[in-house]
């Protein structure tokens, strides 16, 4: 093989690797990016400073999950999301905020052993994404999330240690 040939295929071969190494999702599913990274997003926005939570395996709460403003998940995301975290914990996605919301108290708190997860939108990047997400308190307070995520060894991973905001609305 001729010394131009071989350098052509050294450098298609090196310009093909990127898209080829484990860090790289898949492209058979074109949800399976998004199912990988709300999965692990929803049990770290559930348990943060949740100490009741935090330290168990699985939860007998129910975790309400609700779009965030202007973004919507497909269903088939959604049911995904609930197969994959069902060994932790019951995920229910919601429409409307009443679903988890218990309206006949005082404060409006998500409802007993309940907690109510706000997911935004999943943007493009191969390797790494930055996420918005909350965690309803009550009717005037949330914690707000901007979560960093990186691909490393096949699977989406938080950058830790994740910090929350807590926002008074009103």
């Amino acid at each position: 093989m001729s010394r131009p040939l071989t350098a052509l295929l050294a450098a298609i071969a090196t310009l093909c690797l990127p898209g080829c190494g484990d860090d790289v999702p898949a492209g058979d599913d074109p949800h399976r990016r998004t199912i990988e990274i709300y999965t692990e997003i929803i049990p770290a926005v559930a348990t943060y400073q949740r100490s009741d939570l935090a330290s168990e395996e699985s939860l007998e709460d129910v975790v309400y999950v609700v779009e965030r403003e202007g973004v919507s998940i497909s269903l088939e995301v959604q049911i995904d999301v609930v197969n994959a975290l069902s060994d932790w914990a019951e995920i229910r996605f919601i429409d409307e905020l009443d679903e988890a919301i218990d309206s006949g108290e005082p404060h409006q708190p998500v409802r007993a052993n309940s907690v109510l997860v706000g997911l935004g939108a999943v943007p493009d990047g191969p390797t790494s994404v930055t996420v918005m997400a909350d965690r309803y308190e009550y009717a005037d307070e949330l914690i707000t999330f901007e979560l960093e995520l990186s691909r490393r060894g096949g699977e989406w991973q938080l950058e830790r240690p994740i910090e929350g905001d807590r926002v008074t609305l009103n």
